[in-house]
Parts: structure tokens; C-alpha cells; sequence
């Protein structure tokens, strides 16, 4: 009965999501614990379906109160025990980078540091986004400038 399924259980967590060449879940601490892997929606056509598979599968695990040996590391727990708080709990961007410094200093410093000192425009990429980690939560859209300085009018205003 129960042994059954908490076997079952335990080979599909261990076997789907922490095998590396699905690029799911990677571990910063020897396999101590695991965190989403943020190559997953580059190198892993299905990670969407695979992460929702996961989430799945935690909850037929939690369901069923089967303890899966699936070490996910205490911050993806925080993330997913504080779902549905208001924004005011949540903690600020600072408190998040830093967290994510401790996690994983290389990606903080390629990814963070290199964001926040340099201007995205030069990227050459569109980017809309809504900034929800702000206290007052705006959205934004950032266009890049690429290079059609003023010459073509807008086209917000010309016909009415």
C-alpha cells in the first residue's frame, strides 16, 4: 500500500527531475540540495511541462503525506510555503540579490552585478516587463533605441 507508493514516488522524483541531463533542478552543494536550474528554459524544450509534472508530484507526495528524498534547497520551500502573500511580507530586491549571492555568487556576478552596472539598451533587445519586486509594483515597458534617432514620427498621434 503506502511503501508501495512512497517507493514509486521516490524513483520518479530522483530518476525525472534529478537527473542532469534533464536540466531541471542543479545542485550548487554536491547534491546537498537543489535549486531550479536557470539554463532549464534554454537547453530544455519542455521545461515548462516538466516543471509543472514537479510541482505534480510534490503535491500527490504531500497528499498522500510521503516524504520524498528530493533535497530542495530551504529557499525554493520559503518561496513556496509564502505563496499568496501580500507583496509588503515578501522581501525587497536587495534581499533577494543578496540571497541569490549566497546561492550562487558566479550567476549573481555575471548575470546581477553585470545588469545593474550596465545599460540593457545596448543589448538590442525589446524588453516589457512588469517589476512586481518593487514595493509599488509598475509596469514598464523599456523599448531600445535601435539607431532610427527621431526621423519617423509617431505614429500615437497622427490620425485621429
Amino acid at each position: 500500500g503506502s511503501a508501495v507508493m512512497r517507493e514509486w514516488l521516490d524513483l520518479q522524483a530522483q530518476q525525472a527531475f534529478l537527473n542532469p541531463a534533464n536540466r531541471l533542478l542543479i545542485s550548487y552543494d554536491n547534491g546537498a540540495s537543489f535549486l531550479p536550474d536557470p539554463a532549464a528554459p534554454f537547453v530544455n524544450p519542455q521545461w515548462k511541462g516538466d516543471f509543472e509534472l514537479l510541482g505534480r508530484l510534490l503535491g500527490l507526495a504531500l497528499w498522500h503525506q510521503v516524504t520524498l528524498d528530493l533535497p530542495v534547497h530551504p529557499y525554493v520551500c520559503e518561496l513556496l510555503l509564502r505563496d499568496g502573500q501580500p507583496p509588503e511580507v515578501l522581501p525587497s530586491l536587495e534581499e533577494d540579490a543578496a540571497q541569490l549571492q549566497r546561492i550562487d555568487e558566479e550567476l549573481h556576478r555575471h548575470k546581477v552585478r553585470w545588469l545593474l552596472a550596465n545599460d540593457i539598451a545596448s543589448l538590442g533587445f525589446e524588453m516589457p516587463f512588469t517589476d512586481v519586486l518593487l514595493s509599488v509594483s509598475s509596469s514598464a515597458e523599456q523599448k531600445v533605441d535601435t539607431g532610427h534617432s527621431g526621423g519617423g514620427g509617431s505614429s500615437s498621434s497622427s490620425s485621429s
